[in-house]
This record gives structure tokens, sequence and C-alpha cells, in this order.
């Protein structure tokens, strides 16, 4: 054996014991550590205690997505019932869909709207005004953060923001005559009383009237004539050209009474877009006319029922001359248009039985009248107008039938050349009986008299009668001095009839 083998022998003895006392020191540290967490099998084991537990784990699912607020709508007609449909809103809250009309590729004015639930609804119908559609309308969602279901706009119910999908917009197809009138300035002469209205577009069967001015909107109704749907050119209005007053107007009126019949008063309602009736006013070039009454001229004054001028100008009152205007007893300024119950200071003395009216241009000097000079009278064909009247017609009543509701009667016209009394009649048989009411009256035009009467002894026929007022003046004694007035040898008297409304026994 080689001796350097044989050396190291011992050492490598002593290594292996070494190893081998590590392993078992390491086994027995394993066994004491178990034993200890490790109840012996014989041992009873310990009463439970209460241990918190935990709730048990949700299985994850998906979540609710919050609902947004949208709308959309699709092409569609609209006609004469006014319905559009909305396709489908959502509203988490609730609250209102707004159609509006477009302007310039913005919603402009609001045509119709109406409540929608919270959550999602179709179909749902709005009604609009299809007068004022355009061929692309909006549709917004707003809020109803005030009054519920009160739309208050503008105000509280404002509109939610405008981008994509809480706006929308969708054409529509109008399917509706949108009613109209177009009329123009025009003369009316005396020969062809009437105007003509150049167009007019009507939604139905309708009826055009002509109605006077009164303070800048239309007033009495001077003349009407029917259209037909659709639309109709150059439509004629006959008239009375006397009544006609400057501005004239022309309003369009359904015929939704009966067929053919114009009952405006009643069925037949005008045709509005929106809330404004379809009317036009224009200008005419009136004949000029003076309506002049037969009057005393003792007074100091003349009275005229009515004027018609086109332009600024001057009444003047003339003494007559062999039947031509002769000395200038009075004037006054005349505007453009129709003026009623016009009264005109005279000079007294040297006053004609005939009297005469002209009609003067205002040229030169605003205000001043200006005649001989270039205040010259307006003239018709060539010719100079005279309008006249007698001053030596006595007195006169003129009367209509009424309704008598209260305790008066309503007496038209009396002209008066003397102080006299306006008495009224029962009826008497043929004949003026009981006086069961008066009053006192100047000389002088009086119109819209009211007499206070007894009405237990009215009868369905009375009497307008006028008396003179004898000495002792503004005491009535008709049995005596304040007899019945005459004209020519006739009683002035007019009878006139009234409706006697029964009372209601309570």
């Amino acid at each position: 054996m080689n001796h350097r083998y044989r050396s190291l022998l011992p050492s490598l003895l002593l290594l292996v014991v070494l190893v081998t006392a590590c392993a078992r020191d390491n086994g027995a540290e394993e066994t004491r550590e178990t034993a200890s967490v490790t109840p012996a099998a014989t041992e009873t084991p310990a009463a439970p205690t209460a241990t918190p537990t935990q709730p048990p784990t949700a299985t994850p699912t998906a979540t609710a997505t919050p609902l947004s607020p949208a709308v959309t709508a699709i092409e569609q007609a609209l006609d004469e019932d006014g319905t559009v449909v909305i396709s489908n809103v959502t509203l988490p809250d609730g609250g209102w869909a707004v159609v509006y009309a477009d302007e310039a590729g913005e919603p402009g004015q609001v045509l119709g709207y109406t409540e929608v639930g919270p959550g999602s609804s179709s179909d749902i119908p709005v009604t609009v005004d299809p007068y004022l559609a355009t061929p692309t309308l909006h549709v917004r969602l707003h809020q109803d953060a005030g009054e519920a279901g009160e739309f208050e706009y503008p105000g509280a119910d404002e509109p939610l923001p405008a981008a994509e999908p809480a706006a929308a917009t969708f054409p529509v197809d109008v399917q509706v005559v949108v009613p109209a009138l177009s009329v123009g300035d025009q003369e009316v002469s005396r020969e062809q009383s009437q105007i003509v209205v150049d167009q007019v577009s009507a939604p139905g069967p309708a009826w055009v009237a002509l109605h006077a001015d009164d303070g800048g909107e239309p007033g009495t109704i001077l003349g009407q004539t029917p259209v037909r749907e659709g639309q109709n050119d150059s439509v004629v209005i006959d008239f009375d050209w006397r009544r006609a007053t400057r501005p004239l107007h022309v309003v369009l009126y359904r015929d939704e009474g009966e067929s053919g019949r114009f009952e405006p008063d009643t069925a037949d309602s005008p045709v509005a877009v929106g809330e404004t009736p379809v009317a036009a006013s224009f200008l005419p070039t009136l004949p000029e006319d003076v309506f002049v009454i037969n009057q005393p001229a003792s007074t100091g004054e003349v009275h005229v029922e009515r004027v018609l001028i086109n332009a600024p100008g001057w009444l003047a009152v003339y003494s007559d001359f062999s039947g031509y205007a002769d000395r200038l007893l009075g004037y006054v300024p005349l505007e453009p248009g129709a003026t009623d119950n016009l009264v005109v200071p005279i000079e007294e003395g040297d006053i004609t039985s005939l009297v005469h009216i002209m009609l003067h241009e205002d040229l030169e000097t605003e205000g001043e009248f200006e005649y001989p000079g270039p205040d010259q009278p307006l003239r018709r064909e060539g010719r100079m107008q005279l309008f006249s009247f007698q001053t030596d017609t006595g007195s006169y009543v003129e009367t209509e039938d009424q309704s008598l509701t209260g305790n008066q009667v309503a007496i038209p016209l009396v002209v008066a050349d003397v102080d006299l009394w306006l008495a009224i009649h029962a009826d008497g048989g043929e004949e003026p009986g009981e006086i069961i009411g008066q009053t006192l009256l100047s000389p002088g035009v009086h119109r819209e008299v009211t007499v206070t009467v007894d009405t237990d002894e009215a009868t369905p026929l009375l009497y307008a009668v006028l008396h003179l007022d004898a000495e002792p003046l503004g005491e009535f004694e008709p049995e005596d001095s304040d007899v019945p007035l005459r004209f020519e040898g006739n009683f002035i008297r007019v009878p006139f009839t009234v409706e006697i409304e029964a009372e209601i026994e309570e």
C-alpha cells in the first residue's frame, strides 16, 4: 500500500462520522416539532369556540349601464292634422320632447311638445302647427324642472345639452296649403265699387272679408266673397266705397258653419298661422266724397257726416249764388282717409237756403288755407265738385228698430231748427198714443239720443214725435203749448218697433 493513501484514511473516517451525527440531530428536531402540534390519538377533543365567518363572495355579473338621454326621428309626411312622430326617446328622469322649426340650420320657433315619462319610449306623437312647419324640423329633449307636468319654456324646463343624441333633425314633407293673402294698393272707382285681392291661398273652403280700419286693426266688415281650397287669383270683393277707410284690411275666414253662408259672428272664425290671423292691409285711392245732411245753418256750425280724401286738404263751406259757390263761410283741415262727424264753424248771417261744400288741396304752406291761391278745389274729370245741402228743411228725426232691454230707447238722429221736445209715444192704434218718455233738445244736429221711457206702458210699436218747446220754456206741456211740430202740413213723427224682453221671475 502506498503510504500516501494510508495516511489519508483516518481523515476520511472522521468526516463520515461527523456527517452521520449531523443527520441524526436534524431528524430528532423534526420529530419533536411534529409532536408539539399534532394531538395524541388518545386525547379528548376540546369544545368548539365561535369563529367569525366571512360573507360569501358574490359571483361577478354584468353591471347595468345608466340610461343616457337620446332621441331619434325619421323622415315623414305632415298633413293638416299636424302630427309628427318621434321614433325613440330615452330620458332617465322623464321630461319633454320639443319640436322646433328650422331657422338657418338651428332650432327656431317651438311648434309643439309632449311630456315623456322616465326610461325609453317609442313612436311618440307630437302635435305641431303645420302652417309654421319648415322642410327640416328639430327635436330636442327638455328637462321637467319646474312645476311637474307643465311645460315652462322659456323658464325652468331648459333643453338638455344639444349634442347628439339628445337632439336630432328630421325632414318632413309638408302636405298642407299654407294660408296667405296678397293685396296691393289700388284705386277704387265710383262706377265699379270693388277691390281686388291679388292672391289667396286657402286650406279649405273659406271667405275673404274686407274690413274698414279701426285704429290700425280690422273693424267693420264692408264686404266678403267665397274662395275655394288652394290658390285663388284676382279675388274681387264688392262693397260700398262710401264706407271705406284708409287703410283697408282683408282677412281670411274658414267656412266652418253652413256651407256658402258667411257667419263671422258665430261659426266662421279667422284662419290663423300660429296665433296671428291671416290678414293684409292696403291703401285704397278713394273717390273724394262728402256726405252731409240737410240742416239749419242758424246754429253757427255745419255738421258733416263723413268726408273721404286721399291727401291732406281742406273742407270749405260756401253760400250759394245761382247754383255756384259764392262767399266763403268756414273751413277746416282734413287728414287723408275718412273723417266722420266733422263740425265746421261758419260765419253767421247771409246764410242761403242752399249751401255748398268743396274739397281743396293743401299745397304750398302746410296748415294754412290759401284760396284764392295755391289751395285749389279738387276736380273730377276736370270739373270742380260741389256737395250741397238745404238749410230750410226744418226739423226731422230718424229711427231704427231695437230691443228694449232697459228703460231707454235710442234715436239715431234728430235735426232741430228750434228748441223742441223729442217725445216717445206708445201705439194708439194707427196714431201715436200715450207719451211714455221725452227729452229736451236745442237747435242743431243730435246723434244717438237716448230717452228714458215707462216700460210698463211700452208697446211693440212706438213713435218718435217732435214737439215745440213753447212758453214756459223747459216745461213739457203736450196738452197745452208744446204741440207736435209739422213740416209742409205733416206731423214730424216716425214709427219704430221694439222687442220687449219679458221679466224673469225669481
